[in-house]
This record gives C-alpha cells, structure tokens and sequence, in this order.
C-alpha cells in the first residue's frame, strides 16, 4: 500500500495531502472490518478500548525517544530536547498513572457514558 501512494506522490497524481486523506480513509474502513467484533472477544467494551488507545498514543507522544510533542516543546521553548525530556517525568508518570487507572477501572471511562445513556 505504501507504493502506491508513494508511486502516485512522486508521478504527480496526487499531493501527500490527498495521500494520507486516502490513507486514513483506507484504515478507517479496514478498522470497521477488522475490529467489529473485537469487544466481545476481548470482554472490553469498545468505549474502554477508544480510551486505552487514546491514553495510550498519548503516552507515546510524550516518550523519548520518538515523542513529538518533546521536539514541539523545544522548538517553541528554546530549551534542548535532553532539557525538555528530563522535566517532563513527573508528567509521565502522572500519565502512566492515568493508563494504569483506565486499564483496571473500567468505571473511571465508563460512567459518564453509563450516566447518560
């Protein structure tokens, strides 16, 4: 698949725009195939399942050494990345703390949908 988009940037058919629209598109629809009935497998509710990915990228978008959002804060702060990286823990365990909660306490992302129906 990757190819094909990169045949299709580099040949002028379309920008990297459209490619990654094209790409998003395309795991969209692979995601609802593959991961209809993946709650009742696992026993999670698909709820649970939204909120453990989510939690869980963020983690990854904090993380040396491929976390985004560390190049992000030191771009618009000046510092250097091993400066950001170094005071950025107590906000990463804080975090870890969060995927912990969510991961074995379903009820702390389950009852406000539970509350209003």
């Amino acid at each position: 698949m990757a190819d094909q988009f990169m045949g299709g940037i580099y040949s002028g058919i379309f920008t990297p725009t459209e490619a990654a629209m094209v790409g998003v598109l395309y795991s969209a629809i692979v995601g609802v195939f593959l991961y209809r009935d993946l709650d009742w497998k696992i026993g999670l509710d698909p709820i649970q399942l939204g909120a453990r990915v989510v939690i869980n990228f963020a983690v990854g978008m904090v993380t040396p050494p491929v976390g985004y959002s560390i190049f992000v804060a030191s771009s618009i702060s000046g510092l250097k990345v091993e400066t950001v990286a170094r005071h950025i823990w107590p906000f990463m365990l804080v975090l870890l703390a969060v995927v912990a909660l969510v991961a074995y306490v379903p009820a702390v992302t389950l009852w406000l949908p539970e509350t209003f129906g």
